[in-house]
Protein backbone atom coordinates (compact mmCIF):
# COMPACT_ATOMS: atom_id res chain seq x y z
CA UNK A 1 0.00 0.00 0.00
CA UNK A 2 1.43 3.37 -0.90
CA UNK A 3 -0.21 5.47 2.02
CA UNK A 4 -1.37 4.93 5.65
CA UNK A 5 -4.72 4.96 6.29
CA UNK A 6 -5.82 7.25 9.57
CA UNK A 7 -8.28 5.68 11.72
CA UNK A 8 -8.82 8.40 14.42
CA UNK A 9 -7.30 11.86 15.37
CA UNK A 10 -5.10 10.53 18.85
CA UNK A 11 -4.52 14.54 20.08
CA UNK A 12 -3.31 17.48 18.70
CA UNK A 13 -1.45 20.47 20.14
CA UNK A 14 -1.83 24.44 20.17
CA UNK A 15 1.13 27.05 20.73
CA UNK A 16 -0.70 29.86 22.42
CA UNK A 17 1.29 33.41 24.21
CA UNK A 18 1.12 32.44 27.65
CA UNK A 19 0.13 28.90 28.80
CA UNK A 20 0.00 30.54 32.70
CA UNK A 21 -3.39 32.05 31.28
CA UNK A 22 -4.32 29.05 29.21
CA UNK A 23 -4.09 26.90 32.58
CA UNK A 24 -6.45 29.27 34.55
CA UNK A 25 -8.97 29.25 31.44
CA UNK A 26 -8.91 25.55 31.76
CA UNK A 27 -9.03 24.63 34.97
CA UNK A 28 -11.94 27.80 35.29
CA UNK A 29 -14.13 25.16 33.08
CA UNK A 30 -13.20 22.21 35.92
CA UNK A 31 -10.58 20.87 34.09
CA UNK A 32 -6.85 19.90 35.43
CA UNK A 33 -4.00 20.82 33.34
CA UNK A 34 -0.94 18.86 34.19
CA UNK A 35 2.67 20.21 33.43
CA UNK A 36 4.21 17.66 30.45
CA UNK A 37 7.85 18.56 29.75
CA UNK A 38 7.81 22.68 28.53
CA UNK A 39 3.68 22.37 27.86
CA UNK A 40 0.52 21.69 29.78
CA UNK A 41 -1.08 18.54 29.01
CA UNK A 42 -5.38 18.32 28.76
CA UNK A 43 -6.16 14.58 28.84
CA UNK A 44 -9.33 12.34 29.28
CA UNK A 45 -9.60 9.91 31.95
CA UNK A 46 -8.18 6.61 31.87
CA UNK A 47 -6.14 7.56 28.73
CA UNK A 48 -2.21 7.20 29.04
CA UNK A 49 -1.45 9.77 26.87
CA UNK A 50 -2.71 13.38 27.06
CA UNK A 51 -5.34 14.41 24.24
CA UNK A 52 -4.28 18.34 23.82
CA UNK A 53 -0.62 20.08 24.49
CA UNK A 54 -0.91 23.97 24.74
CA UNK A 55 3.19 24.73 24.18
CA UNK A 56 4.26 28.54 24.73
CA UNK A 57 4.86 30.70 21.93
CA UNK A 58 5.66 33.82 20.88
CA UNK A 59 4.31 36.15 23.32
CA UNK A 60 1.35 38.31 21.63
CA UNK A 61 1.53 35.29 18.71
CA UNK A 62 -1.73 34.43 17.94
CA UNK A 63 -2.79 30.61 19.46
CA UNK A 64 -1.82 28.38 16.68
CA UNK A 65 -2.54 25.21 15.77
CA UNK A 66 1.40 23.71 16.73
CA UNK A 67 1.09 19.31 15.39
CA UNK A 68 -1.94 16.37 15.13
CA UNK A 69 -1.61 13.04 15.45
CA UNK A 70 -3.05 10.05 14.33
CA UNK A 71 -3.55 6.72 14.76
CA UNK A 72 -2.74 4.29 11.95
CA UNK A 73 -2.63 0.27 11.85
CA UNK A 74 0.85 -0.96 11.38
CA UNK A 75 0.53 -2.77 9.13
CA UNK A 76 -0.81 -0.05 6.42
CA UNK A 77 2.56 1.61 6.78
CA UNK A 78 5.16 0.99 4.16
CA UNK A 79 8.26 -1.33 5.41
CA UNK A 80 10.46 1.30 4.03
CA UNK A 81 9.13 3.28 7.42
CA UNK A 82 10.32 1.30 10.02
CA UNK A 83 13.16 1.96 12.01
CA UNK A 84 15.26 -1.44 12.98
CA UNK A 85 15.35 -2.39 16.35
CA UNK A 86 17.43 -1.49 18.43
CA UNK A 87 19.82 -4.48 20.23
CA UNK A 88 18.75 -3.15 23.02
CA UNK A 89 16.09 -1.62 24.90
CA UNK A 90 16.78 0.05 28.08
CA UNK A 91 14.09 0.30 30.81
CA UNK A 92 14.09 3.01 33.34
CA UNK A 93 12.50 3.15 36.95
CA UNK A 94 11.87 6.78 38.05
CA UNK A 95 12.81 7.51 41.82
CA UNK A 96 12.34 10.21 42.95
CA UNK A 97 10.55 13.57 41.81
CA UNK A 98 11.63 17.09 42.47
CA UNK A 99 8.82 19.33 43.16
CA UNK A 100 8.88 23.11 43.75
CA UNK A 101 9.75 24.13 47.42
CA UNK A 102 8.80 27.06 49.31
CA UNK A 103 11.62 29.58 49.25
CA UNK A 104 13.46 31.04 46.46
CA UNK A 105 12.84 29.77 42.91
CA UNK A 106 14.30 27.00 41.41
CA UNK A 107 17.17 26.88 38.82
CA UNK A 108 18.99 24.24 37.09
CA UNK A 109 22.93 24.47 37.42
CA UNK A 110 23.28 23.60 33.41
CA UNK A 111 20.92 22.87 30.48
CA UNK A 112 19.71 19.94 31.23
CA UNK A 113 17.70 17.78 28.81
CA UNK A 114 15.46 14.55 28.73
CA UNK A 115 17.32 11.80 28.51
CA UNK A 116 20.97 12.54 29.83
CA UNK A 117 22.57 10.28 31.90
CA UNK A 118 24.55 11.85 34.76
CA UNK A 119 27.36 9.38 35.42
CA UNK A 120 28.52 10.49 38.96
CA UNK A 121 26.49 10.38 42.30
CA UNK A 122 26.07 13.36 43.69
CA UNK A 123 26.54 15.75 41.27
CA UNK A 124 24.59 18.95 41.50
CA UNK A 125 21.74 19.62 39.09
CA UNK A 126 20.58 22.38 40.64
CA UNK A 127 18.75 24.48 43.44
CA UNK A 128 15.09 24.34 45.06
CA UNK A 129 13.81 26.40 47.61
CA UNK A 130 17.48 27.96 47.98
CA UNK A 131 18.78 23.78 48.73
CA UNK A 132 21.02 22.26 46.33
CA UNK A 133 19.96 19.00 44.92
CA UNK A 134 22.35 16.80 43.37
CA UNK A 135 22.27 13.04 41.60
CA UNK A 136 21.32 10.27 44.59
CA UNK A 137 23.10 7.71 42.79
CA UNK A 138 25.64 7.26 39.52
CA UNK A 139 24.27 6.60 36.28
CA UNK A 140 21.09 9.08 37.25
CA UNK A 141 18.83 9.77 33.98
CA UNK A 142 17.10 12.79 33.92
CA UNK A 143 13.66 12.86 32.63
CA UNK A 144 11.48 16.01 31.33
CA UNK A 145 13.49 18.99 33.43
CA UNK A 146 11.70 21.86 32.82
CA UNK A 147 11.17 24.91 34.88
CA UNK A 148 8.76 26.50 32.78
CA UNK A 149 5.65 25.08 35.16
CA UNK A 150 7.33 26.34 38.17
CA UNK A 151 5.26 26.62 41.01
CA UNK A 152 5.33 25.27 44.35
CA UNK A 153 4.45 21.49 44.20
CA UNK A 154 4.93 21.18 40.54
CA UNK A 155 7.72 18.43 39.36
CA UNK A 156 10.51 20.25 37.87
CA UNK A 157 12.36 16.70 37.05
CA UNK A 158 11.92 13.08 37.66
CA UNK A 159 14.93 10.62 38.29
CA UNK A 160 15.69 7.26 37.17
CA UNK A 161 17.97 4.33 36.98
CA UNK A 162 18.30 1.77 34.37
CA UNK A 163 15.67 -1.31 35.58
CA UNK A 164 16.48 -4.06 33.46
CA UNK A 165 17.48 -4.37 30.01
CA UNK A 166 15.54 -6.58 27.07
CA UNK A 167 17.41 -7.75 24.35
CA UNK A 168 14.68 -6.94 21.18
CA UNK A 169 14.10 -8.99 18.00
Amino acid sequence: MSHARVNSLAGYGFEVPDTEVARRFYEAFGLEPKAHGEALALGCADVAAPSVLLLQGAPGAAKCLHHLSFFVDAADLPASWWLPLPAEQRVLEVTHAVAVAAGEAPSFAQAWRTGQCVAAAGTLLGWNGGAPFHTPYADCTLVMPSLRQARQGVTIVRLARAAVQHATG
